[in-house]
């Protein structure tokens, strides 16, 4: 039987191997592959839900964020500002440093010449000298 020459089929035994055996295999394959799909789809769907889920949560965070944003600029102008009046009452108190270190030059030179002078009694002077000005 090893050596049996097979005779080339007919068009009707190769339409009906086709019909019983081919097409039916290539049926069952093909389904096997459309379950797969759909189980893969099954599957991306869900992803899809988580996806949206995270999604919503992204939201919610980008919401909180822009009302931090909203915090955070009062905070910053509120900073400024404090800033702005710290400067102001430094710059003020520099003004005064100076405005009374020139006084007490001015005091120290007149309380000088008015000693130097005999004008001022040596109680006074004392008196001054007690209030430490100089």
């Amino acid at each position: 039987m090893e050596n049996e020459i097979q005779k080339p089929l007919t068009l009707e035994q190769l339409i009906k191997y086709n019909q019983e055996v081919f097409l039916p295999a290539i049926e069952y394959r093909f389904n096997k592959i459309d379950n797969r799909l759909d189980g893969i789809d099954g599957r991306l769907d869900g992803i899809d839900g988580r996806l949206d889920g995270i999604d919503d949560r992204l939201d919610g965070i980008d919401d909180r964020l822009d009302g931090m944003d909203d915090r955070f600029n009062k905070i910053d102008n509120s900073i400024d500002y404090l800033i702005n009046q710290v400067d102001k009452l430094v710059q003020e108190n520099e003004i005064r440093n100076y405005q009374e270190r020139k006084q007490k030059e001015f005091f120290a030179i007149l309380v000088k010449d008015l000693k130097d002078k005999n004008i001022l009694s040596k109680a006074s002077l004392e008196k001054i000298s007690k209030l430490e000005i100089f």
